[in-house]
């Protein structure tokens, strides 16, 4: 049986620590600031101008887009690295060095989880009318594979096959899990949304009064990194509190918990 108040309260505990949100937020900016290169690239080479008028060349296009899917893909490995790093130091309560060492050494397993499943569920998606349905049942039989990796440290097979076992004897509890991950997750980052969206309402009013967008948002740029920051601090939050529930939940079903 699930004890859901005390993986909340242990989630909670784990994912407020300032040392731990720091880390993460840092890699999420690390990550964010991969992906925006290609655009600050443009920035520089091309005048705001011309790019406001759509006059950027042909070859700045493709080189714009090549460069981006490659920060993006950066940024998704660097993601599932500290998604791994987290898992299991939120399991084992040491030192993030120690996590790090275990999730450097079992990286490629952990993404080898990570493409099989979004294979599989990107195919089953792919079916006509129910494939919706069909992609949300493959995220809740594959709902424990990072955790299987991550804390019980087995490979790629078995990972899979005991998600699905544990999804089999526990489908309400998974369920629960997920929507309670889910609803949390989402509140957190309304709320930490708050600042940035008072600062771009603000703006947009601004901006239809005097008719200037641009010099609008210029202007405000300095509050826009800042209240952007503290959205980046809350999705952090969110993604590391609602990481911590369902690992805890599955140490509750494996009979982990110390």
């Amino acid at each position: 049986m699930v004890n859901f108040g005390d993986a909340l309260g242990r989630a909670w505990k784990y994912s407020t620590n300032l040392k731990r949100l720091g880390v993460f937020t840092l890699s999420l900016i690390i990550a964010l600031a991969i992906v925006l290169l290609p655009l600050l690239s443009v920035f520089s080479t091309t005048p705001l101008s011309i790019i406001v008028l759509n006059s950027v060349s042909l070859l700045t296009m493709i080189q714009f887009f090549t460069w981006l899917a490659v920060g993006i893909a950066a940024a998704l490995l660097i993601y599932m690295y500290v998604i791994l790093l987290f898992t299991h130091n939120y399991a084992n309560q040491k030192s993030l060095g120690k996590s790090a060492s275990f999730a450097k050494s079992r990286y490629l397993r952990f993404l080898g989880v990570v493409i099989v499943t979004g294979v599989i569920t990107t195919i089953v998606s792919m079916v006509p009318f129910i494939g919706i349905v069909f992609s949300i049942i493959a995220g809740l039989v594959f709902f424990f594979v990072h955790q299987e990796v991550a804390v019980s440290d087995n490979g790629i097979s078995k990972s899979l096959t005991n998600s699905y076992r544990l999804f089999r004897k526990n489908i309400l509890g998974v369920i629960i899990t997920f929507i309670l991950a889910a609803i949390l997750s989402v509140v957190i980052v309304l709320i930490f949304a708050i600042p940035i969206f008072i600062v771009g309402l603000t703006s947009a009013i601004s901006a239809v009064s005097t008719g200037g967008l641009l010099q609008v948002l210029m202007s405000n740029l300095p509050l826009f990194v800042v209240t952007g920051l503290i959205l980046l601090v809350g999705i952090s939050l969110a993604i590391l509190f609602s990481n911590s529930i369902k690992t805890d939940v599955y140490m509750q079903l494996k009979k982990k918990r110390k």
